[in-house]
């Protein structure tokens, strides 16, 4: 018995010093677009976040050049005034590389056109901030602890609005693997790793974070179980996760006004979406691409001329949902 104990400590001691193997990084989902604009974050809730006061200019192969500038907030945004200045409307958009704005310049984000088409209507007793709080592959519960920590800094927003894409589980930064966040938080264990015997238990999960080598018996583990099992089971667990989130945030903030939409809506991602907002206190409405269009509408990362026709339908879902002060 003496024996097998300090066989399984070796094991353990030698597991921590060594680099991971692909059979474990293989099912450790992790976001690799701009890294020089995003950081590893110490908030496990995040995981990844962007970097603030970055700026990079990228000229990839094949691709336009584009300027990615990142505030001191961290939001890829000009500065903004914390207390929020008289007679400004603020809302915030919460998504993921889609709100972020990928493969397009500052000025070509979803929330700039929407903030230079609300403050180019006549009329207006107000002026409107339109914040872009994108993080690429950001799902809502990432959205919501962002969401907490900017009210947290005073931002004071009059309308929070969630851009509802991504569904999966919390990806760490690529080259950033942290084993010791399972240990600080077994969720994230049970959102990459289907666990044997009781994967829904709180309690096992927690025993299974512990020990770097039974961390890697978990991951040869998934590799026998079939992928479409897997995968549904752990969609299971990250969807009631997403949702709790979203929950929680809108009872803890009900004095302020949200909503949310899927845009592009896509038959089974958009139906994903759906029920799992249905599922929430937050109302969701959906962008649909304009008909007789070009199929760059339906891309994960569209051109810039598909976020300006989005910005104005957005507009006028909110105009019709009475979310926007009246002239």
């Amino acid at each position: 018995m003496a024996a097998l104990i300090l066989g399984l400590v070796a094991a353990e001691v030698r597991l921590r010093n060594r680099s991971l193997p692909a059979y474990v990084t293989d099912f450790i989902y992790r976001q690799g677009a701009d890294l020089p604009v995003h950081q590893p974050s110490e908030n496990l809730n995040l995981l990844a976040e962007l970097k603030p006061d970055a700026s990079h200019v990228f000229d990839d192969e094949g691709k336009p050049e584009r300027t990615v500038t990142i505030n001191s907030l961290g939001l890829r945004d000009p500065q903004r005034e914390i207390p929020k200045p008289p007679g400004v409307f603020r809302i915030i958009i919460f998504g993921s590389s889609y709100t972020y704005g990928a493969e397009v310049n500052d000025q070509e984000t979803i929330t700039k056109y929407m903030e230079k088409s609300l403050n180019g209507k006549e009329g207006q007793g107000c002026r409107f901030e339109v914040w872009n709080a994108g993080v690429s592959s950001f799902g809502p519960a990432q959205m919501t602890a962002l969401a907490r920590r900017l009210i947290a800094k005073g931002s004071d927003p009059d309308l929070i609005l969630f851009h509802v894409a991504l569904l999966g589980p919390r990806g760490f930064l690529d080259g950033h693997i942290d084993l010791d966040a399972y240990q600080k938080d077994s969720s994230l264990l049970r959102e990459h790793f289907v666990l044997p015997f009781a994967d829904d238990s709180k309690l096992w999960a927690r025993a299974c974070s512990k020990s770097r080598l039974v961390l890697f018996l978990v991951a040869h583990y998934n590799r026998a179980v079939k992928k479409e099992v897997r995968e549904k089971r752990l969609a299971k667990f990250t969807t009631q996760r997403h949702s709790n989130a979203l929950n929680r945030f809108a009872a803890d903030f009900e004095n302020i006004p949200m909503s949310s939409v899927e845009c592009p809506c896509l038959d089974d991602h958009d139906m994903a979406v759906q029920n799992l907002m249905a599922k929430t206190a937050i109302p969701l409405d959906c962008l649909f691409s304009p008909e007789n269009v070009g199929a760059e509408y339906a891309l994960l990362h569209p051109p810039a001329h598909v976020y300006a026709e989005y910005a104005d339908q957005w507009i006028a879902l909110m105009m019709e949902n009475n979310l926007l002060p009246r002239p």
